[in-house]
């Protein structure tokens, strides 16, 4: 389904309120969680802790196969370029960071998408640049995403940059 820049489609209805402190998070399987609530900051009727969790899986994890990926290295380097390991190269389009997630009241000061440079392929491996520096990618721990050419992700694997 194709829709016009800058609009909006609802996916799925929430089915409680996550309120103050709440939180979205990424995770690696693609699916979101979401979270939180403080019942200190809420007035009557709804002044309660929250303590469920909700998982959206969106619908991208239900249009056909997902990439796979079969090796990486634990840790890179800036500027480094790094071998992934995949069974089907051929259909990878994209490969992409997604700083992990930590998020409070709502936003992620931290969060980032940074798209990565194949740099070559073989019949079951891609070398991609990691990001220059650290302005681009401050160190610590990333989400490895393979995607199809459907923008269909992998399950992310970790990768440190250092």
């Amino acid at each position: 389904m194709t829709r016009p820049p800058g609009t909006w489609t609802q996916l799925a209805p929430i089915n409680c309120a996550h309120l103050y402190h709440s939180t979205a998070l990424l995770l690696p399987d693609g699916r979101v969680m979401r979270g939180g609530k403080d019942g200190q900051f809420q007035r009557d009727p709804y002044r309660y802790f929250e303590h469920r969790l909700e998982l959206f899986s969106p619908p991208y994890l239900f249009a056909g196969s997902r990439p796979q990926i079969s090796s990486r290295p634990a840790n890179g380097g800036y500027a480094q370029n790094v071998t992934i390991g995949c069974p089907t190269v051929g259909d990878i389009a994209r490969v992409a960071l997604i700083r992990a997630g930590a998020v409070t009241h709502n936003f992620h000061m931290d969060q980032r998408y940074i798209a990565l440079e194949i740099a070559a392929t073989t019949a079951t491996d891609l070398a991609v640049t990691l990001p220059p520096n650290g302005h681009a990618a401050p160190p610590g721990a990333y989400m490895l995403f393979l995607l199809d050419g459907a923008s269909v992700p992998s399950v992310a694997s970790m990768i440190k940059l250092s």
